[in-house]
């Protein structure tokens, strides 16, 4: 999971971890019912300044910069 800010990576972290547990679960159960069994999720949250900004970045992550999106 990227984030723009330390600040925000405490928030998807949550206190002692909380709130990546509770988004793990709901992940994990998402991806087994698609693949039809167990499966483990190894979640990571990396602080990557303007990464939103970077458009060769978004390609590799899957993401599609619609035309003229100036």
């Amino acid at each position: 999971i990227y984030v723009e800010r330390s600040s925000q990576k405490q928030i998807v972290i949550g206190t002692g971890g909380a709130a990546i547990k509770r988004l793990g679960a709901r992940a994990r159960h998402k991806v087994e019912a698609l693949v039809g069994s167990p499966c483990y999720l190894d979640l990571w949250v990396k602080v990557l300044p303007k990464w939103r900004k970077d458009p060769e970045l978004l390609r590799r992550m899957g993401y599609v910069t619609p035309p003229n999106a100036d």
